[in-house]
């Protein structure tokens, strides 16, 4: 990730969460003599959280940043947390919105010098890795056929690659046909669908 992008994140998240903005020295002292060690710095958080959802190991991960493991596991889930608080990376399909369905529509047709029109968005599943859950009536349910615990993500994309809506409701198990109809976006497709 390039600097910028990352101070860029780092920023939007610090307006999302008091855990990744700057301690004052004050603060830093205090901290200091209530952990007995120093405090972590944001860009540490943020960058350990990264490394994880790139397929880190939290052994690697901890000593790099000098944190430990749950510290570490902290700044992810603070980092998850303050990204799906913010409004700059919400997922939007702008279904009210006429200029706003024209100019995703208008994407696609510019993507393919005009070949390819009315379309709006590219949908497509993967399976989303995950430890084997607990608490669940059939953990079977999660196992999929890739031999992994995993859910299933259908995620929308415009033209540009961004992503425009996403659902996580399906377990591993699921057939990426059921997947997409148990989504909000199936939902609305067939609200649309009953009024034409």
């Amino acid at each position: 990730m390039p600097r910028a992008k990352f101070t860029e994140l780092l920023d939007e998240v610090a307006q999302n969460s008091k855990f990744f903005q700057e301690l004052t020295p004050d603060q830093e002292t205090h901290s200091n003599n209530y952990n007995g060690c120093e405090s972590v710095d944001p860009r540490h958080k943020l960058a350990a959280a990264l490394r994880w959802m790139a397929g880190g190991s939290h052994l690697d991960i901890r000593l790099v940043h000098g944190m430990s493991k749950s510290m570490m596991y902290k700044c992810l889930w603070h980092t998850v947390d303050a990204v799906n608080d913010s409004k700059k990376f919400a997922l939007y399909i702008p279904w009210e919105d006429e200029k706003g369905l024209q100019d995703l529509e208008l994407g696609f047709a510019t993507l393919s010098e005009g070949l390819f029109r009315g379309c709006l968005m590219s949908i497509d599943g993967f399976c989303a890795q995950i430890q084997a859950p607990t608490g669940v009536l059939n953990v079977q349910d999660f196992w999929n056929r890739k031999g992994i615990y995993a859910y299933v993500v259908q995620a929308n994309v415009s033209a540009s690659g961004k992503f425009i809506g996403a659902s996580f409701k399906a377990t591993g198990s699921t057939h990426d046909s059921l997947a997409l109809k148990m989504s909000r976006l199936w939902e609305k497709l067939c609200l649309i669908s009953s009024r034409v």
